[in-house]
């Protein structure tokens, strides 16, 4: 099927997706989605509790800005609360300046936050950092789940101080000398928490 097939074929899902209001748990994973198609069912995907859109790199900050922008412009009606964009295997993404802003613009809308195996720009974890601190009060993220993300060593200590300050673990991710957990994860999207305790 071509690309522009497949998205006249999905046309139809995402004209649906804009009317839907009862959905607990859509997953979109490797579906190929991009800027053009996100930007049609944003109030649809605002409206669904759990949204994963992992492994669609051709999501680029347009679309994530569309998606923080109907977020605000929706606050009161929406009801997306965790969103997973998490990156499998060999995949080179990297959510840089442009895109990390959109991100933490995100922080005053979600709870759960869940970008996984992606790699993560000095520049975006400094809008992560100024997110939390300059909406102390009103952020509404309480886990940003980086587990198997890579940043520097200087994004551990801010992602550290972050949780001193909040007297919890707000932001989850797997400090750089920790080896790599190798065992059989639970699908819940909580594998950092769920195995050490159940070990």
């Amino acid at each position: 099927m071509t690309g522009r097939n497949k998205e006249n074929q999905l046309w139809q899902l995402w004209q649906k997706l804009n009317f839907v209001d009862h959905m607990e748990k859509l997953s979109l994973r490797d579906c190929d989605i991009t800027d053009r198609i996100i930007l049609k069912c944003l109030t649809g995907i605002s409206n669904i509790r759990v949204v994963d859109l992992s492994g669609n790199s051709g999501i680029t900050q347009v679309g994530w800005k569309g998606l923080a922008d109907t977020l605000r412009l929706r606050r009161q009606k929406k009801r997306l609360v965790h969103m997973i964009y998490q990156q499998e295997g060999n995949s080179k993404f990297v959510i840089d300046d442009a895109t990390g802003k959109q991100f933490a613009d995100m922080f005053h809308f979600l709870h759960r936050l869940d970008l996984g195996r992606c790699t993560i720009s000095d520049i975006a974890v400094r809008h992560f950092i100024e997110a939390f601190s300059d909406a102390e009060s009103s952020a509404e993220v309480v886990r940003l789940d980086l587990t198997d993300c890579q940043f520097s060593q200087s994004a551990v200590e801010e992602f550290q101080d972050v949780n001193r300050r909040k007297a919890a673990e707000v932001v989850v991710f797997k400090e750089l000398d920790e080896p790599l957990y190798k065992g059989t994860f639970c699908s819940c999207f909580r594998c950092c928490c769920c195995k050490k305790r159940d070990s």
